[in-house]
């Protein structure tokens, strides 16, 4: 984490004498999100499965770009990431089905590499996650809602993709917005728990839990250096 953000420092404060091509942006951003948690163990069962869930970010973010065309972009964005699933089970010559949710809240950073345009733009590189809570609830009665904080891991990494474009707000304005897609894929595991709420650290393959969002972002930018 503290080499991403280096670079980016680096960006910002090596540029003083080319300061009239370098052009910086904050903005407040919002993103709309199908979320899920991504694990082998469920995708290969059977008898459980991933169900379509919503989550949203929202925050703020400063990006620095050279001459409309590369530069670099940090985000902090606050929300929610949630993992709905189906399932059933047996008691007796029984079955019976479920549904259950993990729904976990976050901060992630994204520190990412960008191609810029006058008419859009791409992004790529790596999101920290931080998890600061973690429910699980189910309609089952034999599977407890539950606190579950203590199975998750509180940070992990992802990578992020995204495109977008841009237009402005009036003629000779600083403000624009932004439209775009994101989607991001988890590096390393967050653990957990599975769908009926047991822990993924006992499953007997040690399966990773990986976080995975994809979805629409919308953005207002102003110019700090408008001119």
């Amino acid at each position: 984490m503290k080499i991403f953000l280096s670079i980016f420092l680096m960006l910002i404060t090596g540029v003083n004498s080319f300061s009239q091509d370098w052009l910086y942006f904050i903005q407040a951003k919002g993103i709309l999100n199908s979320t899920f948690i991504i694990n082998n163990a469920v995708i290969s069962d059977k008898n459980q499965s991933n169900a379509f869930a919503l989550g949203g970010n929202g925050g703020i973010g400063a990006s620095i770009i050279y001459d409309n065309t590369v530069g670099a972009s940090v985000d902090v964005l606050f929300g929610t990431h949630t993992a709905n699933y189906t399932g059933k089970y047996n008691v007796g010559p029984i079955e019976s089905s479920y549904t259950s949710k993990v729904k976990l809240t976050t901060v992630q950073i994204p520190i990412l590499f960008r191609l810029d345009s006058e008419e859009g733009y791409l992004e790529i590189g790596p999101q920290l996650n931080v998890i600061t809570s973690a429910n699980y609830s189910s309609n089952s009665p034999i599977f407890m809602d539950n606190h579950v904080m203590d199975a998750y891991k509180k940070t992990s990494w992802s990578g992020v993709l995204g495109v977008g474009s841009f237009r402005e707000l009036g003629k000779r304005s600083p403000l624009s917005l932004s439209f775009g897609l994101r989607i991001h894929y988890g590096l390393t595991t967050i653990e957990g728990v599975t769908p009926s709420g047991s822990l993924v650290v006992n499953l007997p393959n040690k399966e990773k839990s990986m976080l995975f969002a994809g979805g629409f972002c919308l953005g207002i930018i102003y110019q700090l250096n408008y001119r």
